[in-house]
């Protein structure tokens, strides 16, 4: 099976219908070369400092780094574009209240790394497949991605499958896309990094993932983002790194969390507040 592709003016339900299928769709050049450009240039500075990672599965001869909303502000229209997140709250939309940002990381792959092992990203909650879809995956084309500088490594369909079987050779696509693009999975589906088998280019990417609301996030968000850096951000984007309530989850004093985003002082005690209110009673959510 081949990775459907969709264009920047794809409707949400036909690329969440495309996720739904294949696990997986490519939008091409959803943004302009110069926004990758600048969030590019916006890394440089860490990636001149972030040795090579260590072990097979980060990759020898691979740079990672983290926390990317704190590094980079081109990361920003990504984190929150339109046809992305509506993708993800429609696919989600049965699974919780609303989604969270999980894990934001920049990689870039250099000449001589091979190819990544296959992997699911969501065996880190202990659910068995096929499950419910726990999180999407957006990985971002910071310069384009070729079948010889690593372009990511899929198997389409394979978010469907149990735990027993693995995929074989002849089910591997490959996201080749152009910079500005974005390859965006269900964290089921099997994937991997690609091989970089060129001299002298390297293969850049942003990582992105989000997941339901009451799954705890891979990245830790009030850490990574605290709260004077959060103040500066959009509404949007502070609820995705966690700053609201999702029910009784995550509360801050009985409130939503977004009271210590606020320009006035937080008092030492707050009143307690209905935290699941008739909004939420509506949203049917499945329990299973």
């Amino acid at each position: 099976m081949d990775i459907p592709r969709l264009s920047r003016n794809a409707e949400i339900k036909d690329v969440a219908e495309a996720i739904e299928r294949a696990g997986c769709v490519i939008l091409e050049k959803l943004f302009p070369e110069e926004i990758m450009d600048r969030f590019n240039g916006e890394l440089e500075h860490y990636f001149e400092q972030v040795p090579m990672c260590t072990g097979s599965f980060m990759g020898f001869h691979t740079q990672r780094t983290a926390r990317l909303i704190a590094k980079a502000p081109a990361s920003v229209p990504l984190l929150i574009d339109p046809l992305v997140l509506g993708t993800v709250k429609h696919v989600l939309r049965n699974e919780c209240y609303h989604p969270t940002l999980h894990h934001t990381e920049a990689v870039r792959i250099h000449p001589g790394q091979t190819p990544q092992n296959l992997h699911r990203d969501d065996t880190v909650y202990p659910f068995k497949h096929p499950c419910r879809p726990l999180q999407l995956t957006c990985i971002w084309a910071v310069s384009d991605f070729t079948r010889e500088n690593g372009a990511s490594r899929a198997v389409p369909g394979s978010h469907l499958w149990d735990d027993v079987r693995k995929p074989q050779d002849d089910e591997i696509a490959y996201a080749v896309m152009p910079k500005g693009s974005v390859f965006l999975f269900n964290a089921s589906l099997y994937h991997g990094g690609g091989g970089n088998t060129t001299k002298d280019q390297q293969r850049t990417a942003a990582i992105i993932l989000y997941g339901l609301g009451w799954l705890r996030a891979s990245e830790n968000p009030y850490l990574a983002v605290p709260p004077p850096l959060a103040k500066t951000l959009p509404e949007e984007l502070q609820m995705l790194l966690g700053y609201r309530n999702h029910g009784y989850l995550g509360h801050y004093e009985l409130q939503s969390p977004m009271v210590l985003l606020g320009d006035e002082p937080v008092p030492e005690v707050l009143p307690a507040t209905d935290l699941y209110g008739p909004e939420l009673e509506a949203l049917q959510i499945h329990r299973r």
